[in-house]
């Protein structure tokens, strides 16, 4: 008990120093979140698979569940930009290391196929396509 009470004071005083440096976007490694039982976790950056709106509320969404985020989904977008995080809709924010498929819909639209459990589609807006292209240097071909 003892050694998760370190390693959580540790992460803790780690968010507290990112948040106070002025240089959250160079040195963040957790986002701080809200369980179902109304818990606060600390949820590594790496772990974070996309961040939605769910009820006007920010969601965090991991391997291991969901998680209410204190953040706006556009402070998320800022603050995980530089970890390879990409808006793909205006109610979406994805981390590109998921990302498994772009599926192509009707007229110009498309989803994102997730490698998740649940093999989860996120849309990509026809403006975030063209970014998305540019991102993964796939300007000449047609998403």
């Amino acid at each position: 008990m003892g050694e998760f009470l370190g390693s959580f004071r540790q992460r803790l005083w780690g968010c507290l120093a990112d948040e106070t440096s002025g240089k959250e976007e160079e040195v963040l490694r957790y986002i701080s979140g809200i369980t179902p039982e109304g818990r606060i976790r600390l949820i590594s950056v790496q772990e974070i698979v996309y961040c939605s709106i769910c009820s006007k509320r920010s969601l965090v969404k991991t391997e291991h569940g969901s998680f209410l985020s204190r953040f706006t989904l556009n402070e998320l977008e800022r603050r995980l930009a530089p970890f390879g995080f990409f808006r793909s809709h205006r109610g979406y924010v994805v981390n590109l290391k998921w990302i498994d498929e772009v599926v192509s819909l009707a007229k110009g639209t498309y989803d994102l196929v997730l490698a998740d459990a649940e093999r989860t589609r996120i849309p990509l807006s026809r403006r975030q396509a063209k970014k998305l292209r540019a991102i993964l240097c796939l300007e000449r071909f047609r998403l």
